[in-house]
């Protein structure tokens, strides 16, 4: 028998009555390591820390089990984001989301970001409790039935994938890159000319279910349509074992997030120059009629070396002209910290929306910091809505005020329509300052 006592519990939400309500019916049922986190950053932090290991030897050994109760939408980071760095990183962790949108309008990102389970809000505790408590038991029941029987989890090959060094197609598998229940990401090289892509395959286990593979295919749809040297770049389809996999650029180089955090803030010419090749990716999938609603610094690739940008990561895209079904999110769709106003309240994804983000996005990069950062998003709300963003001169002193005007005075507009009326408008401003202050 489990000591749940010994369980780490762990709760991630920036609503403070449902934290208290929950832990006191946690501790009422005999889980005494409870844990709090309020942001995504917050989060990240308290998750490094080691679990406790279990003294007695008579029990199911569950030191290295972990149970997060993870709201989806917090201030800092998509909530299905950071369920899947979760899991990826802590094998052993059981994952309950908890929303206030009904699971007939996340089930598909629910099943893509590998949770072990949903609520919807409001939710009774003592349901929460009992449903943690059956996780638990599951997961005791197939520890101990996989050390009776190793080989039974691939008794039938379903979950079978190839590993590094393995083939496929005239690929080889050098390195995995990121890996959940429904997809795994590999740095492969062609045999014959050695040159490196990156390989997404979805798993077996993602076949099982229409709504994921309609999403794949949905992306694959749009990063078919695209061709820019700022863009990552789709190459081609192909099959392994009777599961799809798409050949894309791979990138050797760090996100904007990664930049800021090893080599701080750029410098005027690096920023213009990034700004310059992003705008340019942006214009061309808006003239494409296409939605990214993720711009954000981590999405935005700069190779090492030629300084080169890529835009990636088109899961969430839409065209402007498709019924929405193929996302049913309501407003959960991005990251909070980069998303423009009108999309907190149900707003509809934008050309605007994504010059709000890449507004937010630039302003950090320059900066070093976001406009705005709250413990929880009602608060992040008022302020992309209320509160106009401090200088960025008031960070870095030498930089251009038309630069500064265009991030904040334009793109950031609290308004949709106060803000440019394309991309393609923000990248001749930006060429415009360039030749004004880059010295070629």
């Amino acid at each position: 028998m489990a000591e749940i006592s010994n369980v780490p519990i762990y709760i991630i939400d920036d609503d403070e009555n449902i934290v208290l309500i929950v832990r006191k019916a946690l501790e009422m049922n005999g889980y005494m390591d409870i844990q709090v986190a309020t942001c995504g950053k917050d989060a990240e932090a308290l998750l490094k820390l080691p679990s406790g290991a279990v003294k007695n030897n008579d029990t199911v050994q569950l030191a290295g089990l972990k149970v997060i109760i993870l709201d989806i939408m917090l201030p800092d980071i998509n909530g299905f984001e950071l369920c899947r760095q979760i899991k990826d990183k802590f094998h052993d962790s059981l994952v309950v989301l908890i929303s206030g949108f009904s699971i007939d309008d996340l089930h598909q990102r629910i099943m893509e970001s590998d949770a072990d389970d949903f609520l919807t809000k409001p939710f009774s505790p003592i349901e929460l409790v009992a449903r943690i408590d059956l996780l638990i038991k599951k997961y005791i029941h197939y520890s101990v039935a996989f050390k009776e029987t190793p080989k039974l989890a691939q008794a039938d090959g379903r979950n079978s994938v190839p590993h590094i060094g393995d083939s496929v197609d005239e690929f080889q598998i050098i390195d995995s890159l990121g890996w959940g229940r429904s997809s795994i990401v590999y740095k492969v090289i062609e045999k014959k000319s050695k040159k490196a892509f990156a390989a997404k395959l979805l798993t077996r286990y993602a076949m099982d279910m229409d709504e994921v593979v309609e999403r794949f295919e949905h992306e694959v749809s749009i990063m078919a349509r695209l061709q820019h040297p700022n863009i990552i770049r789709f190459y081609r389809m192909g099959n392994y074992n009777g599961c799809p996999y798409i050949l894309m650029d791979y990138v050797y180089g760090i996100n904007l997030e990664e930049f800021i955090i090893t080599k701080g803030r750029p410098n005027l010419k690096t920023l213009i120059n990034v700004m310059e090749q992003t705008a340019s990716a942006i214009s061309e999938i808006h003239a494409h009629g296409i939605i990214h609603r993720d711009i954000k610094p981590k999405n935005l690739m700069i190779e090492l070396g030629s300084g080169n940008v890529k835009l990636t990561d088109f899961g969430i895209a839409v065209f402007t002209t498709e019924d929405p079904s193929i996302t049913r999110d309501g407003f959960i769709v991005g990251t909070p910290l980069y998303m423009a106003p009108e999309l907190f309240s149900g707003g509809a994804a934008s050309v605007a929306s994504d010059i709000y983000s890449f507004g937010v996005a630039f302003f950090q990069f320059a900066s070093g910091a976001p406009p705005f950062t709250a413990r929880t998003n009602t608060e992040l709300f008022n302020l992309h809505k209320n509160k106009e963003p401090e200088p960025i001169s008031s960070f870095v002193k030498d930089i251009p005020i038309e630069l500064e005007k265009l991030i904040i005075g334009k793109c950031m507009r609290k308004l949709s329509s106060d803000r440019p009326s394309s991309m393609n408008d923000v990248l001749q401003e930006i060429k415009n300052i360039r030749k004004k202050y880059i010295k070629e």
